[in-house]
């Protein structure tokens, strides 16, 4: 990988960070962006699902809100907005794009009968497309409701990317069905595109070695830049504690799975 990022970084190759969520590419990732930023290499972050609609949200969705400490899911998004902004303000080469996806605990079947749609308002499960967190988010079973979504998402990053650039995805290790879509889409968008491991959940979920083989990846560690990648993982206030346990999360390399495509 150090010939890539010797390339990268000669030839100023612009870098996309496809992020499903606001933290995902900085628990990741932070250490490679920190590098290529003091690199002067330009890096895009693309948050993807960045929003909750105006649906009150099932029991998985509420008891998110609980662990994070909120009761409003619209205030949690903004301060997780502002949370990740703060996180990259001092490097000067990153941009933040959020697309305003909502999130999977928050997104509603297109089509309902009337009934249901009443129903819905005191069992919202009948409604959301994914109903539960255990049973439907983290299973990595993309339903076919969001077969729409999938496909304006996938033209939202084709607008923005340019043809030569790096693109980075999560290997959405953990089987987050927001992650599974993000990677989905990266993949299907470009056959050299990088794909980071997902920090913490690879600590207790297997890669998809099925995947790895099929894209013919080779795994490469990078351990510099740390001490930078602390600095912006701590500013996610509202996260650490649900995601990690602790309010100081231990701080490890980025892990990468890169195509022989790109180091061929």
């Amino acid at each position: 990988m150090h010939d890539l990022l010797d390339n990268i970084i000669q030839k100023r190759l612009p870098c996309f960070f496809v992020s499903p969520h606001l933290d995902d590419a900085a628990f990741s990732a932070a250490g490679l962006i920190s590098y290529l930023n003091a690199a002067v290499v330009p890096v895009t972050i693309v948050n993807v699902f960045t929003a909750v609609g105006d649906h009150q949200g099932s029991l998985s969705a509420r008891a998110f809100l609980a662990q994070c400490g909120y009761s409003s899911p619209e205030q949690l998004f903004s301060d997780r907005i502002k949370e990740d902004q703060l996180a990259f303000a001092e490097l000067a080469n990153v941009k933040i794009i959020n697309l305003g996806c909502i999130d999977s605990l928050w997104r509603l079947k297109s089509e309902k009968n009337p009934l249901v749609s009443k129903l819905g308002h005191y069992i919202p499960e009948l409604v959301n497309v994914y109903p539960t967190h255990r049973w439907h988010v983290n299973q990595g079973k993309i339903a076919k409701a969001d077969a729409p979504l999938i496909k304006e998402i996938s033209q939202k990053i084709k607008a923005i990317l340019p043809p030569k650039s790096v693109l980075f995805a999560p290997l959405a290790v953990g089987n987050h069905v927001d992650h599974v879509v993000v990677k989905q889409v990266c993949s299907s968008l470009r056959s050299d595109c990088i794909y980071w491991l997902d920090y913490p959940y690879h600590l207790k979920n297997a890669v998809d070695q099925d995947f790895i083989m099929a894209k013919k990846l080779k795994r490469y560690d990078f351990n510099q830049s740390l001490d930078a990648k602390q600095k912006i993982i701590l500013k996610y206030s509202s996260q650490l504690k649900p995601i990690f346990g602790t309010i100081n999360p231990e701080i490890i390399p980025d892990y990468y799975f890169v195509p022989d495509t790109q180091i061929s």
